[in-house]
């Protein structure tokens, strides 16, 4: 079924006022031909699926400026850190070094350190630069880019870490190259995964390192809840509630990451599965016992995957989509 026609749902348009959409290809097989239409929402998002790849989406989504706009409110979210306001501007590394976030990063630093145990880091959609920070003590020369203005400032200023403001494909040319790269809970917000995948491509060395952290469309909830919307079984305001609608754009699993970055010059290295539940302080046993599983079949509600370039990307991949040139 190829999903080109005009909405056949009422539009509701929420949220933020007039919103516009765009409708893309496939990610991975770069057509509309064998999209089929999974469901259309009342504010207008669509969900498809791939029936070649598997591959499940929104679309049409809101295009960049609506997207834009949408996100704009969310700027001044974060008020406090460990405690203390954030506009007090103090980084309490002891309150850090005690908490769950810090033992998240480390977590995160030391799969990054399996199999780049030194070098040049860039971390994309960096925040107020924990992992940068951790990624420094350990000896990296790391660089982070954010798209907030004001975490990226918090970043350099508070915590002393390089953060700069933008996003990769404007701060591109400035970059060089690396030896690892870090994109940890930012592909699922991408409406061109593949070209945002090939840049990074590009920055890489030869041998160098991407480490993805995504949400799970195979993981045990998440599977269940895709079950039940596309049959009408969830009351309409829970309806691909789980899909993250409008912020994730993309769902992926496993296998069609995989599908993916072997198309655009990468070799699967290996993947795996961190439940929130490490987060908490004292987790109890029989919540540990219940997540094991979830975690060794990689049906948790995220997982991540490491992966090594091996090639250039494909030209076309580089080309930037028309939806982002300004």
């Amino acid at each position: 079924m190829r999903v080109t026609s005009a909405l056949e749902a009422p539009v509701a348009h929420g949220r933020i006022a007039s919103p516009s959409y765009q409708w893309i290809d496939c990610p991975i097989c770069e057509s509309s031909d064998a999209l089929k239409r999974l469901d259309v929402l009342s504010d207008g998002h669509g969900v498809v699926r791939c029936g070649r790849c598997g591959m499940l989406f929104l679309n049409p989504h809101y295009d960049a400026d609506s997207l834009d706009r949408f996100y704009a409110p969310k700027e001044i979210s974060v008020e406090r850190v460990w405690g203390l306001p954030f506009d007090a501007r103090s980084f309490d590394v002891a309150a850090y070094d005690r908490s769950g976030t810090a033992r998240d990063m480390r977590r995160r630093l030391a799969l990054v350190q399996k199999h780049v145990p030194r070098g040049r880091l860039l971390d994309v959609g960096c925040s107020i630069g924990l992992l940068l920070f951790e990624a420094q003590r350990a000896g990296y020369e790391a660089v982070g880019l954010d798209l907030s203005a004001k975490l990226a400032a918090y970043a350099r200023e508070v915590v002393k870490v390089d953060a700069r403001v933008g996003s990769l494909e404007t701060l591109s040319a400035t970059l060089g190259r690396f030896d690892a790269i870090v994109l940890w809970d930012v592909l699922e917000h991408l409406p061109f995964p593949g070209f945002t995948l090939s840049l990074i491509n590009t920055h890489l060395e030869p041998g160098g390192c991407l480490f993805v952290h995504i949400p799970n469309a195979n993981g045990l909830g998440n599977a269940w809840k895709t079950w039940a919307s596309e049959r009408g079984l969830r009351a309409p305001e829970k309806r691909w509630s789980h899909f993250g609608i409008p912020f994730h754009l993309m769902w992926f699993t496993p296998a069609t990451a995989r599908r993916l970055v072997e198309k655009l010059g990468y070799e699967w290295v290996e993947h795996g599965a961190w439940s929130h539940l490490r987060k908490e302080a004292a987790p109890g046993l029989a919540k540990q016992l219940a997540n094991w599983p979830l975690e060794k079949s990689v049906r948790t509600s995220y997982f991540w995957f490491v992966v090594r370039k091996v090639a250039e990307p494909p030209a076309h991949r580089l080309v930037l989509p028309e939806a982002l040139r300004v």
